[in-house]
């Protein structure tokens, strides 16, 4: 009996050992392995303990286009909240900016010049579609040109606590790409 019950016991010690060590492998495995990630920077957060769980090139400063452009919209809001703009006033589209709404390469939605969208349309294009132009006429239409509005973005960028961001417009495009409308200098971080 004693014999038997042994047996019985390599056998099933041969097929779940094996089985036991791949799985107990492939968890090492699955869990020190990094994501593969072609993006030229990433950061992943934890939202409820803004614990960093993975990072790269998180300190390489780098164009911001898209967060620019929530920067923008949220500007934009704040003088919608503070009754210094509505969501139907019209903002007139400038040649320069209209050249650069057809501008292959980049994200936009075609713009006329000389003719005006309302605040909310460009909006919904700098959000849903991530039109370029459209943001950077935003930004002209509350400070009037491209250089005050990035001064603007800056010092709301200080207020909320982010002291390492650059602004050069309301895109976040560099101005390799603006062409007329690129930025002449580049501007400091408002003191506090």
């Amino acid at each position: 009996m004693k014999f038997k019950f042994k047996l019985l016991l390599l056998i099933v010690g041969l097929f779940v050992l094996p089985i036991s060590t791949q799985s107990s492998a492939y968890a090492a495995t699955v869990q020190t392995s990094q994501p593969a990630i072609y993006a030229k920077s990433a950061i992943a957060v934890d939202a409820d303990t803004g614990q960093i769980l993975y990072e790269k090139n998180a300190h390489q400063p780098l164009a911001i286009a898209s967060i620019s452009k929530l920067m923008t919209v949220y500007i934009v809001h704040q003088q919608i909240q503070k009754g210094q703009l509505a969501w139907n006033d019209r903002v007139k589209i400038s040649p320069a900016v209209a050249k650069l709404s057809t501008e292959s390469g980049l994200t936009n939605v075609p713009l006329k010049a000389g003719h005006a969208y309302k605040v909310r349309d460009l909006v919904k294009a700098a959000l849903v579609v991530s039109a370029n132009a459209a943001a950077i006429a935003l930004g002209q239409k509350v400070s009037g040109s491209s250089q005050r509005f990035a001064k603007k973005m800056a010092q709301t960028a200080k207020q909320l606590g982010i002291k390492d961001a650059e602004f050069y417009n309301a895109a976040g495009l560099t101005n390799k790409l603006t062409g007329t409308l690129m930025l002449k200098k580049q501007l400091p971080m408002p003191k506090t």
